[in-house]
């Protein structure tokens, strides 16, 4: 982007962000699919205007639990920089891929922490960091809630409207 300031043009670079790519490929692909699924996943981000830092070639891996019936996946990462667009336009391009089974991208912050930007389910379904209830065989007793700490809470409720 230039801007015109005075008799100089100053050129404004922005600032990309830095994420990750996580991703998990089917376990059917032979080194040489792998290979090509990994330029592929190349290209679809240099076509989203982003730039590949890093690449970690995807490695055979046992799963913790089966994905799509398969119990195996490559596993491979890839740093990129984008813009703040990158990662919801690059989560649309890695839904139609067939040989991705599972991605999930992290925005690495300034301080060196990750944040979950994205992360894609079997079936394309988004899931959000900390969505769901933890999984536990024991029940839980609960005990009946009294009639008054219902109109308690019922009073906070309507106070805050």
């Amino acid at each position: 982007m230039l801007i015109l300031v005075g008799n100089f043009m100053e050129e404004t670079i922005e600032k990309l962000n830095q994420y990750e790519l996580g991703f998990h490929l089917i376990p059917d692909l032979t080194d040489e699919e792998v290979a090509s699924s990994l330029a592929d996943l190349g290209k679809i981000i240099t076509k989203l205007k982003g730039n590949i830092v890093k690449t970690k070639d995807p490695l055979k891996i046992d799963l913790a639990y089966p994905i799509k019936h398969k119990k195996q996946a490559f596993f491979g990462s890839i740093n990129l920089q984008g813009s703040p667009e990158l990662p919801e336009e690059l989560q649309e391009e890695l839904k139609l891929n067939d040989n991705v089974l599972r991605f999930v991208i992290l925005k690495e912050e300034e301080e060196g922490r990750r944040v979950l930007t994205t992360m894609v389910g079997p079936k394309g379904q988004k899931k959000i960091k900390g969505q769901g209830a933890p999984h536990t065989n024991k029940k839980r007793e609960q005990e009946p809630v009294k009639p008054e700490e219902i109109e308690k809470q019922i009073d906070e409720v309507i106070k805050n409207i």
